[in-house]
């Protein structure tokens, strides 16, 4: 990343858009926050170790802006950081192992299970 100036203006670019987003509280619909979209859309863009820093930088520029508690920091690190990161890698993974290579099917099968998570999560 050190010597690659256009995917440190598209990274700085895209964490700006999050926290501008974030910092309206958008929602598709009602059971649909967007925090988890975006953290999915970064790690899928950039890869997990980016998309953890941009959340990182992200959750602390809530915290600086009075939308979140700084005692919540860690807690909100870990939910719309580190739990959709991990998930969305693991199901990168096994669909890149056990399916065809295929973007289209890498986004239905991601989309499915994220469906399914978020159907299960509610009960």
């Amino acid at each position: 990343m050190r010597g690659d100036v256009a995917l440190q203006h598209r990274w700085l670019g895209a964490t700006l858009a999050v926290v501008l987003m974030w910092q309206l509280r958008a929602q598709a619909v009602d059971w649909l926050t967007l925090h988890l979209v975006f953290t999915v859309l970064l790690t899928l863009v950039f890869k997990a170790p980016l998309a953890l820093i941009s959340n990182v930088l992200i959750n602390i520029a809530m915290v600086l802006i009075g939308r979140n508690e700084w005692m919540l920091l860690g807690a909100n690190i870990l939910v719309t950081g580190i739990v959709p990161a991990a998930i969305i890698g693991t199901v990168w993974r096994l669909v890149d192992r056990r399916l065809p290579d295929n973007l289209m099917v890498f986004l239905l099968s991601a989309a499915f299970s994220a469906l399914h998570w978020q159907r299960w999560e509610e009960g």
